[in-house]
């Protein structure tokens, strides 16, 4: 343990959404510095997903997910109102193509009743009238879905951190941290390959994918796995853009919420994410996760959105990119929800996946409750 670390109160690890969230929040509080392995901010988890700015319709409702995300939703459209950050609030339809999936709908629509999340029940008539393009028997339209731009996002809420005096450092690599004098002692690894080391009060763990590594590295346990699972995305055609005027989502399948239509800013649209279990065990061998079979993949999306979009054939498809989202076990048992941890200062944000760039604010809030 060197004697010449530099002192600061908190030391967030890791800049995707969520870490940049934290820091902006705490940064006017606080001393804060920011270590991030990468060259930049939200190269992994936070730059490869669809941008959605969800409803908090799909998790229990005592779930932090749920909670998390109705108010992230909340403070999203604040901030990006406040700070001029591009977002649209384009609305989504959850669409039913036979009975069995109607009833479905009728318990997605009790459920965001009783979340107060505004919901419509539309017939298939008046589907059609809005988006021609959809066949089905009926659907629930959720007004409150949107899309943004996460790259301004996070690079607004970079500027704000650093106005209010947070110290980032980027390529800053963690590599260890361990209790010391009431606080703790973190060493990262810089971009020459040299040591540094820092002293503070409370640490964030928000690595996203390594964030369970890292958290059992620490605490040194075993208790939490990060299994990995790939989205992957198709660019539709730029015959289809601006065709769909919202979001368009089947009923959710058994492995996530099936392969729907999602459109940009400048209304590209692109199918996915599909729910892809990756054989990997460890996050560094990531990076092989982020190429696939893409004439298999246009073969399973195809056949699973003419379900409900007929119109959309297998030239109109072509390769988009690939997300990885960290699901959580704790103790050998799937855990289904945010995982918010807090041993003597160090702090774990695990399971951070979807709703994670919706629910980034509300996340930041509630790490700011135990600081």
């Amino acid at each position: 343990m060197g004697s010449t670390a530099h002192q600061t109160d908190i030391v967030v690890i890791g800049a995707g959404v969520v870490g940049l969230a934290v820091a902006r929040l705490l940064a006017g509080k606080k001393k804060l510095v920011l270590i991030e392995k990468n060259r930049k901010f939200g190269e992994e988890t936070s730059s490869r997903n669809s941008e959605v700015i969800h409803s908090g319709i799909y998790y229990p409702s005592h779930s932090k997910k749920t909670q998390y995300c109705i108010r992230g939703k909340q403070l999203l459209y604040e901030f990006c109102s406040k700070y001029e950050v591009p977002v649209l609030k384009c609305g989504k339809w959850v669409v039913a193509t036979h009975t069995e999936e109607e009833n479905y709908l009728s318990q997605l629509f009790s459920h965001a009743s009783s979340l107060e999340v505004p919901c419509e029940h539309i017939s298939s008539s008046i589907l059609k009238s809005r988006e021609p393009d959809i066949t089905a028997k009926s659907a629930l339209f959720f007004s409150e879905t949107g899309v943004i731009d996460s790259h301004r996002f996070m690079k607004t809420l970079e500027a704000l951190a650093l106005s209010q005096g947070a110290i980032l450092a980027y390529e800053h690599k963690f590599k260890s941290c361990i209790p010391k004098d009431g606080g703790w002692y973190l060493e990262y690894e810089m971009p020459d390959g040299t040591l540094g080391s820092l002293e503070c009060q409370r640490v964030i763990n928000c690595t996203g994918l390594a964030a369970a590594e890292i958290a059992n590295l620490v605490l040194k346990t075993n208790r939490f796995v990060h299994r990995f699972c790939r989205g992957r995305y198709l660019n539709v055609g730029s015959s289809f853009r601006g065709r769909f005027s919202s979001l368009i989502y089947p009923v959710p399948d058994l492995e996530g919420l099936g392969i729907h239509v999602t459109r940009d800013l400048s209304g590209g649209m692109r199918l996915g994410p599909d729910t892809d279990w990756c054989d990997i065990a460890e996050y560094r061998d990531l990076r092989s996760a982020y190429d696939c079979d893409w004439e298999q993949v246009k073969t399973l999306f195809l056949t699973a959105v003419n379900r409900y979009c007929s119109s959309i054939t297998l030239t109109d498809l072509s390769p988009g990119f690939i997300g990885v989202r960290p699901k959580l076990w704790v103790d050998g048992v799937p855990f289904r929800d945010f995982w918010i941890g807090n041993h003597q200062g160090w702090i774990d944000l695990l399971g951070i996946e979807s709703p994670g760039l919706t629910a980034s604010l509300a996340l930041a809030e509630a790490v700011s409750l135990i600081i």
